[in-house]
């Protein structure tokens, strides 16, 4: 290839993608401010009902008894709870699905326990690694998980 012709290729490629950085800049703000006023909005409703938790589990075969039996009936007092099971049913505009939609992602997201403390960004506990596998859950290997979970 010519060096007339890479030049020609990274002159295109330049004309490309500089046009692209403000929209790309744009989304990530969008996206950061919609997440900030839903982080106001829980230390607003959620915190002074002593609800500093969000909880996205399912009715799966390999994470449903842990957390009917374990951590749901330990953390109901203080969580806001979806069931993704459910997910046809949950209201569109409903500050627990809001959350999930903002802070969960894409992937990886279920089992997921979001704590919320105020004046701090929210801190993502994700279970979905660990509940892939039935020997994995009756290897109790979320225990280590369940060190770093806060106290309460």
């Amino acid at each position: 290839m010519s060096n007339q012709l890479k030049a020609w290729q990274g002159l295109v490629l330049v004309i490309i993608v500089i046009p692209l950085i403000p929209i790309l800049l744009l989304w990530v703000v969008c996206r950061l401010l919609v997440q900030a006023l839903l982080v106001l909005a829980v230390w607003a409703w959620w915190l002074p009902q002593g609800k500093d938790m969000h909880i996205v589990y399912s009715r799966s075969p390999h994470s449903m008894e842990y957390y009917e039996s374990g951590l749901l009936p330990q953390l109901e007092h203080r969580a806001m709870m979806l069931n993704w099971s459910d997910r046809a049913k949950w209201p569109k505009l409903d500050l627990r699905v809001l959350t999930f939609r903002a802070f969960a992602g894409e992937t990886s997201f279920n089992p997921i326990v979001t704590h919320f403390k105020p004046f701090r960004w929210p801190r993502d506990y994700r279970f979905s690694m660990l509940f892939e596998t039935v020997s994995m859950a009756r290897n109790n290997r979320y225990t280590s998980w369940k060190r770093s979970w806060p106290n309460g």
